[in-house]
């Protein structure tokens, strides 16, 4: 029996497993906060070698990684550490809020306000990502949604989970820090996510 199943289930689902959708990309420096959150395991027997190379000697953090090794190194580290569903957004809660204090994202992840977010989420989320496209969208006064394209099986309803986990860090750095942030779909192409403040947080 493997010891990571999620990460195993994951990845037997993509077209070429580690080796999926090289176009899609994220930056480095996100494996690296999450190491700071949750340590890689000792031993990595177990691992496909490309996911416990990423692990255990992280590139420096401008190195742009796959976006299927980021996520895959996410649910690695779920597994190892024994995370659920809540363990895991709180671990990525964790990471992205070492990434919105750390020096070299502070300027591109501070002052957020709601209306910030719906003019330049898609050009700050380019920083850390390439090839999914996030768009958002209002929601009425108080109310946003951002939408996250992706192709089939790279996004799964747990690594979405995550993305709740990250949103709610950025939005506790924002103008609006008791915003509420809810994974409202997860569809083969798509999720969307909704945040809401004031009255619509209820």
């Amino acid at each position: 029996m493997s010891r990571y199943p999620r990460l195993t289930s994951y990845l037997s689902a993509l077209p070429g497993g580690t080796a999926a959708y090289p176009s899609y990309e994220a930056k480095a420096s996100l494996v690296r906060f999450m190491l700071e959150v949750c340590p890689a395991p000792s031993d990595t027997s177990g691992l496909p070698p490309a996911v416990a190379s990423v692990l255990c000697d992280p590139p420096p953090a401008n190195v742009w990684i796959s976006e299927v090794l980021h996520f895959a190194a996410a649910l690695a580290l779920a597994d190892h550490h024994g995370l659920d569903e809540r363990g895991l957004r709180t671990f990525w809660f964790e990471q992205m809020s070492l990434v919105a204090q750390s020096p070299l994202y502070r300027t591109l992840l501070g002052s957020l306000t709601p209306q910030v977010m719906l003019k330049t989420a898609g050009v700050r989320w380019t920083g850390f990502h390439r090839g999914l496209e996030l768009e958002a969208t209002e929601c009425g006064p108080t109310a946003i949604e951002l939408i996250l394209r992706h192709p089939p099986g790279l996004l799964t309803p747990l690594i979405a989970e995550g993305f709740v986990g990250a949103f709610h860090a950025l939005a506790a750095v924002s103008s609006e820090p008791a915003m509420n942030v809810k994974l409202a779909a997860v569809h083969p192409s798509r999720s969307t996510f909704r945040l809401a403040w004031a009255d619509a947080a209820e």
